[in-house]
């Protein structure tokens, strides 16, 4: 049975993982005001951010996985050309989506790191992850790039954002 609550306090402001997929599960989104759903559906966001982060990290995983030793945590040098087909038939996709997919998972996690960090940490979202992806041109490869850490913290902040009100306080 699914405990259900009001927006709990401090979930604007909390970071994506564990505790925030525990304290969204424990939301009925039925029982909630009006006043606090912008509050939910940013705090499902970040989360969703984070999860998708990590999963697209799972499929380069797959990728690096020397197939000749599956017994082995050892990671190959660069992806083996088989990886899109294991993907496939691991998740029933068709082979572009799984060739897509795989082919823009390794290029954020192994080319554009700090994006990839970005979405886990629930800064950015896939969309925005892909936009790096499609139009790196003119953008320099150092971390500390200030448009980049601009963007994150603008989309963090959103221009939504809002203080707890209700029965959340």
């Amino acid at each position: 049975m699914q405990q259900t609550e009001c927006v709990p306090g401090g979930l604007a402001d909390m970071p994506p993982g564990p505790e925030l997929a525990a304290a969204l599960a424990r939301i009925d989104l039925s029982a909630v005001p009006a006043s606090e759903r912008l509050t939910a559906l940013e705090a499902w966001h970040r989360q969703d951010s984070h999860t998708r982060a990590h999963f697209l990290r799972a499929m380069v995983a797959v990728g690096f996985a020397d197939p000749e030793r599956p017994h082995s945590a050892a990671e190959l040098p660069d992806p083996h050309l088989d990886r899109a087909d294991e993907i496939r038939a691991a998740l029933a996709w068709t082979r572009r989506a799984a060739e897509g997919w795989s082919d823009h998972a390794v290029a954020l996690v192994t080319e554009l790191p700090h994006v990839w960090s970005a979405l886990a940490q629930g800064l950015i979202d896939a969309p925005k992850a892909s936009v790096f992806l499609r139009h790196p041109v003119g953008l320099p490869a150092a971390p500390d790039h200030p448009p980049l850490r601009s963007s994150c913290r603008a989309h963090h902040a959103g221009p939504r954002r809002r203080s707890p009100a209700g029965c959340s306080g």
